[in-house]
């Protein structure tokens, strides 16, 4: 099986891939790297990558935020489809931008500890979710200089263990066991 960074997987069958279609974090428990708790901080993300008009359409990813007390919002339409994203079962990497600022996220789960479960989806087709409460996070801020409009890193978050991540698609994955059905 042949995946690309995209979360498109595909079995070597002419026409037939996977097309994974979702994953989401949350996390309120950031630390700094030396271990100092970091208060008024967290994430919510998502993103999908959607079949429309015979096509898959995506990723589109909104994120919001909180950094020390300072809301982060990155959801305008246009933001929606221009913040990078690459995701996967076990990880996901993302840009989004939000005024003046910039948030550079890396979510990582161990397979073993995600539990797979299906549902309906809203569209009313099946959905396999696999779902992890303890994953790790990394979440780099950065401020756009005024004077010559780069980007400077100003502070990197992390969370080893304490974010909340899910990943599904219309599928289920052969190796990863669903506890409910």
């Amino acid at each position: 099986m042949l995946s690309n960074p995209n979360g498109f997987r595909w079995d070597g069958r002419p026409g037939h891939y996977e097309v994974c279609y979702l994953t989401w974090v949350h996390c309120n428990d950031f630390r700094t790297p030396a271990g100092d708790p970091v208060a008024g901080t967290f994430i919510d993300g998502v993103s999908v990558i959607v079949p429309r008009f015979g096509r898959d359409v995506g990723p589109s990813t909104p994120l919001l935020a909180r950094i020390e007390g300072e809301d982060f919002h990155s959801t305008s339409p246009l933001r929606v489809l221009a913040n990078r994203s690459r995701f996967s079962l076990t990880e996901w990497r993302f840009e989004a931008v939000g005024g003046s600022r910039k948030l550079v996220g890396e979510v990582d789960a161990d397979c073993h500890g995600l539990a797979g479960v299906t549902y309906h989806d809203p569209d009313g087709e099946l959905a396999f979710c696999y779902n992890g409460e303890a994953c790790s996070m990394r979440l780099h801020l950065y401020e756009r200089s005024r004077r010559s409009r780069s980007w400077i890193h100003r502070r990197t978050l992390v969370a080893p263990g304490h974010a909340h991540f899910e990943y599904a698609q219309r599928t289920p994955l052969p190796d990863l066991e669903l506890l409910t059905r």
